[in-house]
């Protein structure tokens, strides 16, 4: 689904009809909870799911003699996984950044600046950017939320109903937030290659309205690896 399908899918999970005046909520505000759940959703899938789906590259020159580069736009200091040197051959190598606090030939200038020595590369440098993707807002209808698979991007849908109905100060029926539970199960053991997940006698229910920018919880007692 892309962007306004996804919020087509929402106002019709909430009931909701525009221009009404006992409405809850405004189009804009669907908006921000579809993305809200865009990047919930990501963010937990990578923490609890794996990370190998997010991995992702770009392409950018290094141009010679010039010493300082502001990294591509997807990227900062702390998603940034390594850099390859492709000018000639594909795959290349790995060009080593010196740790935080360490200087070398080239280093963190600040969080988006690398730095190249003094002079930067004596030629032009053919650079693949490998970082891990964080979900960004949608702002077009025909947008695709792509860091979740097609087949589940009613993961969003569901996701963004139920904090929405939170946000009206509504309890969501219990039926959305156990589909929204089975769902995001299903989509964390698609990321983690279709491993299943043992959740014992005792599944403790996922809280929909969690700090989601807190540190992670332990979940052994939901999600135990049956490999270990």
């Amino acid at each position: 689904m892309n962007f306004l399908e996804l919020q087509d899918e929402v106002k019709d999970w909430i009931n909701f009809t525009s221009g009404t005046s006992n409405s809850d909520f405004t189009s804009g505000q669907i908006k921000k909870a579809v993305n809200q759940a865009y990047k919930r959703e990501v963010r937990k899938g990578r923490l609890e799911g794996g990370s190998s789906w997010f991995l992702k590259n770009v392409l950018k020159t290094w141009p010679a003699s010039t010493a300082t580069l502001e990294v591509p736009s997807v990227l900062n200091q702390t998603n940034a996984l390594r850099i390859e040197d492709i000018t000639d051959t594909d795959p290349g190598f790995d060009i080593g950044i010196a740790e935080n606090g360490t200087m070398g030939e080239i280093f963190w200038l600040d969080n988006r600046t690398l730095q190249w020595g003094e002079d930067g590369p004596s030629s032009a440098r053919s650079l693949r950017w490998h970082y891990m993707a964080r979900a960004v807002d949608l702002v077009n209808d025909a947008e695709i939320p792509d860091l979740i698979p097609e087949d589940f991007h009613e993961l969003l849908v569901l996701s963004a109903g139920v904090f929405l109905r939170f946000k009206a100060d509504e309890m969501a029926p219990q039926e959305w937030q156990s589909a929204l539970n089975d769902l995001r199960m299903d989509y964390w053991k698609e990321l983690t290659l279709g491993r299943p997940r043992s959740t014992g006698s005792a599944i403790r229910r996922i809280d929909p309205f969690e700090d989601f920018d807190a540190p992670a919880q332990d979940r052994s007692s939901i999600a135990t690896d049956n490999n270990s």
